[in-house]
């Protein structure tokens, strides 16, 4: 296997391989070496490649996150670094994204600001785990951008709603939730979602010289959003300026747009951070249930045809953008940067391997990994493995960085 330095894992590529590089190259020009992998591909495999001194992933809630605990009971003396791609300190982070176990909170953990590690100190993490870094996945956000060639970039929230009954009787079966709160909740989003479709196809068709691009969750596969868009307009084809897609990263789509358009997602923080014009787009009032921390501070339109080219009231918004995401400077990856190189340099790779273990992953390795990768091949995953509708578009071959990189 390769030793390496560091290992990154990258859930979804529109929203984290931009930062992922950022870091890995960072990491790189400390003079680290190591990988950008997967997440939900490769995981046995990877774990025999290569042996990393650290393994960083945007998420460990629990001890059943295996993507650094295969690792470590190969090779010992692995540490794991949780970005917590999501920190919007409400309850849905605290029910479902913070440490749930011990294992949890014994690794190390990177907060965007003193709020977010104070959640995670009141969890039992303790306080010389945490590196208050501001928020990485930002850092190319303050970057400029004059080319707007997209009018109306619409990003959409509605995942839960792309599920089947099936699949939500399993979660809430592992999950300590309301159930009848939750499955309400469900509803409540299938009534905006429709609402959301009815209105971008009336506005395409309305204001024909606008480009519009829609962006659905990275859970939801393109050729199942598209469809749904369809059915509930009942018409056969989109018009000709609309786009269903997910090309490139999050960051860039939001730098090439004049205004952009969501519901219940933090997108509306990043466009904000990008000083791109920012809306929630609210055809329902939302119920307390279903509120976001940030429902109230964003400026709202109940339609698109709502949309002006004016200055909005951003003042709230800014205020709770910097108590969340704290220091926005562009420098958040240098900072996570030194910060694991100060934790790695002292740790020397073992020399010797847990034989078992090893045996047990190959095994796994060959009966999962290798027959995922064939039936995505064969365009047979989904038909297997349905979980997979929306994360086919999200395998990469592994990305090294080595001591000859720029």
């Amino acid at each position: 296997m390769k030793k390496l330095d560091f290992i990154i894992l990258v859930e979804h590529i529109s929203r984290e391989m931009e930062s992922a590089q950022r870091l890995a190259n960072e990491l790189n020009n400390l003079g680290l070496i190591g990988a950008i992998f997967p997440l939900h591909y490769l995981r046995h495999i990877r774990s025999l490649a290569v042996h990393p001194k650290i393994v960083i992933a945007p998420f460990f809630y629990s001890a059943q996150n295996r993507h650094h605990i295969d690792f470590n009971n190969l090779y010992d003396n692995v540490l794991a670094l949780d970005l917590h791609a999501e920190q919007i300190c409400d309850e849905t982070t605290k029910n479902m994204r913070m440490p749930q176990d011990d294992y949890a909170k014994s690794i190390l953990h990177i907060s965007w600001s003193e709020k977010f590690s104070e959640y995670l100190i009141s969890c039992g993490v303790k306080k010389h785990q945490i590196l208050i870094s501001g928020c990485n996945r930002c850092d190319g956000l303050t970057s400029s951008n004059n080319n707007k060639s997209i009018d109306v970039l619409i990003c959409t929230s509605f995942s839960r709603t792309f599920v089947s009954d099936d699949y939500i009787e399993q979660m809430l079966s592992k999950l300590s939730f309301d159930r009848e709160l939750y499955l309400q909740k469900i509803k409540f989003t299938r009534k905006v979602r429709d609402a959301y479709f009815t209105d971008i196809i009336g506005y395409a068709n309305t204001n024909l010289n606008k480009s519009i691009v829609i962006r659905p969750h990275p859970y939801v596969s393109l050729i199942d959003f598209e469809s749904k868009l369809l059915e509930i307009n009942k018409i056969s084809t989109l018009p000709n300026n609309i786009k269903v897609l997910r090309d490139g990263s999050i960051q860039n789509a939001i730098h090439k747009s004049k205004t952009v358009i969501a519901w219940q997602s933090s997108v509306i923080l990043d466009a904000r951070i990008a000083n791109t014009q920012c809306l929630m787009l609210e055809p329902f009032d939302t119920p307390d249930y279903m509120k976001i921390s940030f429902s109230d501070v964003i400026p709202k339109i109940k339609t698109l045809i709502d949309i002006k080219d004016l200055t909005y009231d951003y003042t709230k918004l800014d205020q709770y953008i910097n108590n969340i995401y704290g220091t926005i400077d562009g420098k958040s990856s240098s900072r996570i940067a030194k910060w694991v190189h100060e934790k790695t340099i002292s740790i020397e790779h073992n020399k010797s391997i847990n034989k078992t273990k090893f045996i047990k992953l190959a095994l796994k390795a060959v009966t999962s990994d290798y027959t995922i990768l064939l039936l995505r091949k064969m365009n047979l995953l989904t038909k297997f493995f349905p979980l997979y509708k929306g994360l086919e578009e999200d395998y990469f071959k592994p990305i090294y960085f080595t001591k000859n990189d720029s």
